[in-house]
């Protein structure tokens, strides 16, 4: 701040010395963290003075004032000193929060006419740029040469404002309103200011793009500003629907507002901006009408805001684009160089450029896909680097003969960062790297494990399938010896006469490449009438016992024990009531079941062989209560000290009734961990149980049904 003042000073100390005064800005920085009224970077004009303020930045979070003033807001003496000014390659940033008392002027050129404002850009200003002159006569001023190009405008309340001064050009700047805080784009009306308002005549606007993500007015316009306005060659898009416009307070629909004789050559399409920061086009946009030479340079594609540098600029080339940013002629073109399609993603074809590609999407029409002569159709198209995907309807076969087209469509063609664009190809040949996928095959008869009675006459079947061809034939084998094929499905064999031994079959499929898949192996045996019969397994479930009782959401240990009198056992699986727990291959047999229910279950343990006979154990019954009383009767005994370290002893306090009973000791998850007698004679029993783990155990004292309960505490 400190170093713009200084330049001012010493203008205006050089005006003793001179009628008019030349006065530059450049490269300065300006960062106010002050809200309020701020007065901003106010340029003197108290004398003439040829004034230039080049690439600066400014940012600001002010409430009302300005940003840079450069003119004043009402007729004075000092009126169009500053005749002439040219602002441009400036950054304007406000950092505040929008609402809507907020009235922050970003650049004010009032009461000057012919001004330069080129090249700019204005970020979250609320009050964008504004022309203003006026006279309580009703007298405005008039803009014979200047006027405002090239500049771009992203959020804010409005872009640019026309306030009773005559002949402003709006030429190829881009108005973008993405944030829901737009009002309108630009606005033309009369100064309101003064005693008799004037209207703003002559506006001119070409060339332009007018972007919104709500429905705002594009332009709002006073009916008093329509003598000699002129828009046209404009590009207009509105996220949120058709765009719309405003006279009089009144607003128009698009037909609406043509029909009033404006934007007679102007569209409505999306200009795809590359991103919302720099607004560059995703293609040349080819809309715009020659302005003259005084209006060609515009902001290029690479353009950036760096103080003390003006923005690269790119002149006007075949038809004259719109908005701010200009892509080169000169721009390098994209060449095909080859397509191929991988076996990990067979529905793909990818293209590779020389050149990496912008971020522009053709449609998936521009695009023909030939498989073995037939058309392939494209489902989607995606643009990365140097690469083009297309994802194609079916995915492309081990030897498919494959070719890919691009006709070059006028809406969003392949092109470069730059603007260059790729050219059509025609019936371009395709690497097809995919490779055959062998086929698959599984014998579904008979069952692994399975005994027959010799002679015997076994049928083998198989099922097999080939995802990208079709299966010419599956053999079947014993071991290393083939035993017969079929080369049409249902594929199958019957195995005559076949003596007693034990055979191990596989099924070998054939694809219509040659490429083969061996099946998993199933063994069977085949025995004499004589042979002794295969005697089930024995299993038991030796807990929980019968008529436990848990609480809600207990953890429940059931063990069981298997055996097999004349074989092996391949696997127990435990059920509660129809549900499958559990299914156990190996020996210890037994499943802790966790978070247990309230309900009554009835357990069992179903035992496997080796030659798949079965047997189900006896049920245990238990319930899962919602409530558990461990202390049932408890006053019938004591037990000391609880909590111990396995020692204790139980006193009866009133003797047992029953003649015979038992003490059943069980952790809390009801695995029991000791049994043993109990007579009505006794009246105290010690117990060592010292090598228990720690925990909550409990103590039954059972009948004919459990008498007594009480839980104890090992240490």
């Amino acid at each position: 701040m400190k170093r713009v003042l200084i330049i001012i000073f010493f203008a205006l100390n050089s005006s003793l010395l001179f009628a008019q005064i030349p006065l530059t800005i450049e490269g300065t920085l300006i960062n106010n963290t002050l809200s309020g009224n701020w007065a901003g970077v106010n340029i003197p004009r108290s004398v003439p003075t040829v004034f230039t303020y080049r690439n600066n930045s400014i940012a600001s979070v002010n409430t009302e004032g300005y940003m840079l003033q450069a003119g004043d807001e009402s007729p004075l003496s000092t009126n169009n000193n500053l005749d002439r000014e040219v602002i441009t390659g400036n950054k304007f940033i406000w950092n505040g929060t929008n609402a809507p008392s907020i009235i922050t002027h970003g650049l004010f050129v009032g009461y000057n006419s012919n001004s330069i404002v080129k090249y700019n850009y204005l970020d979250k200003v609320p009050y964008g740029i504004i022309f203003k002159s006026g006279t309580d006569a009703g007298v405005n001023m008039t803009f014979t040469s200047g006027g405002c190009a090239y500049n771009i405008w992203k959020n804010g309340k409005f872009a640019g404002r026309v306030k009773g001064i005559n002949g402003v050009k709006f030429y190829n700047n881009t108005f973008y309103s993405g944030d829901g805080s737009g009002w309108y784009l630009l606005l033309i009306t009369a100064n309101m200011d003064r005693a008799v308002p004037s209207p703003s005549i002559g506006t001119k606007v070409f060339n332009n793009i007018f972007y919104s993500t709500i429905q705002i007015p594009m332009i709002k316009i006073e009916s008093g500003c329509l003598t000699n306005f002129e828009s046209d060659y404009n590009v207009y898009w509105c996220s949120a629907g058709e765009p719309t416009f405003n006279i009089d307070g009144v607003t128009l629909t698009w037909a609406q507002w043509k029909a009033h004789g404006y934007d007679t050559h102007s569209i409505i399409v999306n200009p795809n901006f590359i991103n919302t920061i720099d607004f560059i086009p995703a293609a040349r946009l080819d809309y715009g009408k020659n302005l003259g030479a005084d209006w060609e340079a515009g902001l290029s594609t690479t353009a950036a805001w760096v103080i003390g540098s003006s923005p690269t600029t790119t002149n006007q080339n075949g038809t004259w684009q719109v908005g701010a940013r200009i892509y080169d002629a000169n721009s390098t073109n994209a060449s095909y160089v080859s397509s191929a399609v991988e076996n990990a993603a067979p529905a793909i074809l990818e293209m590779t450029y020389n050149l990496s590609l912008a971020n522009v999407v053709p449609a998936d029409s521009a695009f023909s896909v030939q498989v073995n002569s037939a058309a392939r159709s494209v489902n989607t198209v995606t643009v990365s680097g140097p690469k083009v995907q297309l994802t194609l309807a079916s995915t492309i076969k081990y030897g498919d003969i494959v070719t890919v087209s691009y006709t070059k469509p006028a809406i969003n063609p392949l092109q470069t960062a730059s603007g260059g664009q790729a050219a059509s190809i025609a019936a371009e040949p395709v690497v097809n790297n995919c490779i055959n996928k062998s086929p698959t095959v599984a014998i579904t008869s008979p069952a692994n494990g399975s005994s027959f009675t010799a002679p015997a006459t076994i049928t083998i079947t198989a099922n097999a399938s080939d995802v990208d061809g079709t299966i010419s034939k599956v053999e079947f084998y014993n071991e290393s010896t083939k035993l017969g094929e079929k080369a049409a499905a249902p594929y199958s064999f019957t195995w005559n006469n076949v003596a007693v031994g034990t055979y191990s079959l596989t099924a070998v499929a054939t694809d219509n490449l040659n490429a083969k898949t061996t099946s998993s192996t199933i063994s069977i045996s085949v025995i004499n009438s004589t042979t002794t019969v295969n005697q089930p397994p024995v299993v038991k479930i030796s807990n929980p016992r019968k008529g436990n009782k848990y609480e809600n959401l207990s953890t429940i240990t059931i063990d069981a024990v298997a055996s097999d009198p004349d074989g092996t056992i391949n696997k127990v699986e435990f059920y509660s009531n129809a549900v499958k727990l559990v299914e156990l291959t190996s020996a210890p047999y037994s499943y802790t079941w966790k978070d247990v229910e309230v309900g009554a279950y009835s357990i069992t343990a179903i035992a496997t062989d080796n030659l798949n006979a079965t047997t189900t154990s006896s049920p245990i019954e238990f319930e899962v209560k919602s409530t558990s009383k461990y202390d049932a009767n408890s006053e019938i005994l004591n037990l000391y000290p609880n909590p111990n370290n396995g020692h204790f002893s139980i006193e009866f306090v009133n003797p047992l009734q029953n003649g015979k009973s038992e003490v059943v000791i069980t952790d809390f998850a009801g695995k029991q961990v000791y049994i043993g007698p109990a007579s009505k004679e006794e009246t105290l029993k010690q117990f060592d149980l010292s090598y228990l783990d720690s925990g909550i155990y409990i103590l039954m004292i059972v009948g004919k049904k459990i008498l007594i309960t009480k839980k104890f505490i090992k240490n």
